[in-house]
């Protein structure tokens, strides 16, 4: 029995890096919204969120 939908990869860029996250940090200081950031840095929303929720960027 072959199994077609398996899921067992490895998931990469779960988080930003140093350097996204410090333009993350300048962007929401100048009052930049969440969707024009996450357009400029290429990720989801849900990323930038999860990195403001989490404490990384102030």
């Amino acid at each position: 029995m072959d199994y077609n939908n398996h899921n067992t990869t490895l998931r990469t860029n779960k988080h930003l890096n140093f350097e996204k996250r410090f333009y993350l940090e300048k962007r929401i200081v100048l009052g930049d919204s969440i969707t024009a950031i996450s357009r400029a840095l290429g990720r989801s929303r849900t990323t930038i969120y999860t990195e403001l929720k989490r404490g990384t960027v102030i």
